[in-house]
């Protein structure tokens, strides 16, 4: 019971700081992965600029690409911080694919990893 409480509250956190990402314009790690998992469920792998295109146009946040350069190095070094939830592709070296984990299966994981996309 107390791990399902947990992980209600968890999600509840990740709405608000979403919330506040997208109102307030607050930059919270919890709210750009929600973000970005929303995006990559919904539209598959993406190229990390194309991901941060989106999330630029869509979140209307000001000089959001500055921000989180400041913040986090970027938005590819954020998400590089998640490998539990993100993997990259090796198809180019500035401009990866985004994958999400959970949509892989491990075969698909071991051709990413070597450079298979």
């Amino acid at each position: 019971m107390e791990e399902v409480l947990k992980s209600d509250v968890e999600a509840m956190w990740r709405a608000v700081h979403f919330a506040n990402f997208i109102i307030e314009y607050v930059i919270m790690d919890s709210a750009v992965i929600t973000f970005c998992s929303d995006l990559l469920m919904t539209k598959g792998p993406l190229p990390a600029g194309e991901v941060g295109k989106v999330l630029s146009e869509t979140s209307c946040v000001p000089q959001l690409s500055h921000r989180l350069r400041e913040k986090y190095g970027g938005l590819k070094k954020l998400l590089e911080k998640y490998p539990d939830i993100f993997v990259f592709s090796n198809d180019h070296p500035f401009n990866p694919h985004v994958l999400l984990r959970k949509t892989l299966s491990q075969e698909n994981l071991e051709l990413v990893d070597r450079g298979i996309f």
